[in-house]
């Protein structure tokens, strides 16, 4: 196959992407799936001389590529989880900082020292952040 076709005559013209696309329209959220299906193929075109043929890599060599495909998942998933976890334990600290806001200001004897306690607790979880 020409490189000079778009990527959606490859799709076309490729059984195997083309049963792809073709399940992939009946499922739900199907327009942001199939622009990553666009995108990987479009990548994959650019990458290599034609579009995945099953007839390309035997067994083992297409069990292989998928082994390092979904290592590669596993490390987005770890990052992603790091993430996550950060965001966690800052809603934690902020959740803190307003329960003390909250018992600051249940009773306010003096207005300026409850401004002041707040602006502290609220830099104080700035800098945290």
């Amino acid at each position: 196959m020409s490189n000079k076709m778009t990527t959606e005559e490859h799709i076309l013209a490729n059984t195997v992407l083309r049963k792809i696309t073709d399940e992939l329209k009946q499922r739900p959220q199907a327009e942001r799936t199939l622009a990553v299906a666009d995108m990987q193929t479009a990548k994959g075109v650019a990458k290599y001389p034609e579009t995945v043929n099953p007839s390309s890599k035997n067994i083992v060599e297409w069990l292989q590529h998928r082994f390092e495909e979904d290592f590669d998942g596993l490390v987005y998933t770890a990052c992603a989880l790091e993430v996550v976890e950060d965001m966690q334990h800052r809603f934690n600290e902020m959740q803190t900082a307003l329960k003390l806001i909250l018992d600051d200001t249940i009773t306010v004897a003096d207005y300026e020292e409850t401004i002041q306690n707040v602006r502290y607790i609220a830099k104080q979880g700035l800098e945290n952040a």
